[in-house]
């Protein structure tokens, strides 16, 4: 599947290659200690053709005492990162919930390791100002300038002395997108956002790719919900909502947390001249290419729900409804249950509904609407589509 730039016909100059959730965890992270390449599958040759590759590292990549938050929380081995420079990928993107399960110390350690292997990254620093830095680099003489930000979940974003990933600071990134544009061919967005596992961005997702559109940015791609969301244009530019896991395996057989994407961006001194989507499926031996009759399917339904914002919305209220009143009284339950149980924990749990964007905005648009009696008020489709991203199953 290609998004074609009809302002760009200029032929490709460089290739690069974006790609989701690495995690050097659980079953993959056994799978890289035995073979570094194997874990990709075939996928690897596509990745090498690249001439730069960037994928977001989602968690440290050395042993430590690990935090209290509201999720799971886990590392890598120093030795997994042979998986990364056997590739190899030459960047990797930080702001997201896991840089910083091994507090800052291990986050000073990760990005040595990264140093020392010769990748760069971005999106997570010593204080507000390293973490927002862009990504500066030339490509076969294309000059890129790549931004990374996150929800800053479990109040793990930077802030002026305080280490940390780039926060939810929308205006912030938005103006240095804009300044970015009187310098460099292309400027990329890589935002790692939104509600776990449902098939379309919450409103503020969306509104928030259509605000780094029109500040120039050529291409913004997201992650962080586990599953492949659809793409949209905006303002004339290709905004991808979530690439789905990449190198990061969970133990289920649900059909939706097995298939992700990666984009393969072809790009000029003009800028972007089209972006091919690049299935994959994820197995318990590694990733390996998908079957379009599969994936396309998926991604063209919840592409289609992108394509206005009143669509969007009626997506975001099927998921609400499919969540329903019982829902939210079972997630209330887990957390007041593990309050008496664990109570650092369960405060943890608590304290991240109340402050991080995916789930304050979960919680007030799913409370409101069963306030004003519009729970069950969604169209068909979309609870349908809900229901098939929780429960559709892999074939066997």
């Amino acid at each position: 599947m290609l998004w074609k730039n009809p302002l760009n016909s200029s032929p490709r100059q460089a290739l690069l290659d974006i790609s989701g959730d690495w995690g050097p965890i659980r079953r993959y992270g056994e799978l890289m200690d035995s073979d570094p390449e194997g874990v990709y599958g075939d996928l690897l040759p596509e990745l090498r053709q690249a001439d730069w590759r960037v994928t977001n590292l989602e968690a440290p990549m050395t042993p430590g005492e690990l935090i209290v938050k509201s999720g799971a929380a886990f590392h890598g081995e120093e030795r997994r990162m042979s998986a990364l420079t056997s590739v190899p990928f030459d960047a990797v993107t930080l702001a997201n919930n896991h840089t910083f399960d091994c507090g800052a110390n291990g986050f000073f350690r990760t990005a040595e390791l990264l140093e020392q292997a010769g990748i760069a990254c971005c999106g997570a620093g010593r204080d507000d100002a390293e973490a927002f830095k862009p990504l500066e680099v030339t490509v076969k003489g294309v000059n890129i300038a790549l931004f990374n930000l996150s929800e800053g979940e479990d109040l793990m974003a930077a802030a002026p002395g305080k280490p940390g990933v780039a926060g939810w600071e929308l205006e912030r990134v938005e103006n240095a997108v804009w300044q970015a544009r009187e310098k460099f061919h292309v400027v990329i967005v890589i935002v790692h956002c939104g509600l776990e596992y449902v098939p379309t961005p919450p409103p503020y997702v969306y509104d928030a790719f259509d605000r780094l559109c029109a500040a120039g940015a050529d291409l913004v791609a997201g992650h962080h919900p586990h599953v492949p969301q659809g793409m949209a244009v905006l303002h004339g530019k290709p905004a991808f909502f979530s690439l789905g896991n990449f190198i990061f395996y969970q133990e289920n057989t649900l059909l939706c947390r097995k298939l992700g994407y990666r984009l393969q961006v072809s790009v000029n001194d003009k800028g972007i001249s089209e972006i091919a989507v690049r299935p994959y499926e994820l197995t318990p031996t590694g990733a390996r290419k998908c079957d379009p009759a599969v994936f396309e399917p998926v991604f063209r339904t919840v592409s289609d729900c992108l394509r206005e914002r009143e669509t969007m919305v009626e997506a975001w209220n099927g998921f609400l409804r499919y969540y329903g009143v019982a829902g939210y009284l079972d997630e209330l339950s887990r957390i007041m249950d593990k309050m008496k149980e664990d109570p650092g924990k369960g405060a943890a749990m608590l304290r991240n509904r109340v402050m991080t964007l995916q789930h304050r905005h979960h919680w007030n648009d799913g409370l409101s609407r069963i306030v004003a009696g519009e729970i069950d008020k969604a169209p068909e489709w979309a609870v349908k589509l809900a229901e098939f991203y929780f429960t559709e199953q892999v074939k066997k």
